[in-house]
């Protein structure tokens, strides 16, 4: 599994496990933290490719599917 850098530019996510396996980082946008974190994190490899227990990286097709019944 890929990890796609993810940056969540608050104090906090409802999503704690995306920082444990390292696939997202809180950013603090003040006094240029926000460009540092961007470079660091297009540069340096995230996380170690562990998926989250009960994550099947299906998410998006499940979201259109759902989509589509709704909508036509």
């Amino acid at each position: 599994m890929s990890c796609v850098p993810c940056l969540t530019l608050r104090d906090s996510t409802e999503r704690p496990i995306t920082l444990k396996y390292g696939h997202n980082r809180l950013v603090k946008c003040v006094n240029g933290e926000l460009m540092r974190q961007t470079q660091e994190a297009l540069q340096v490899p995230r996380g170690d490719g562990r998926r989250p227990p009960l994550w099947d990286g299906q998410t998006a097709p499940r979201i259109v599917e759902q989509l589509t019944k709704e909508f036509g």
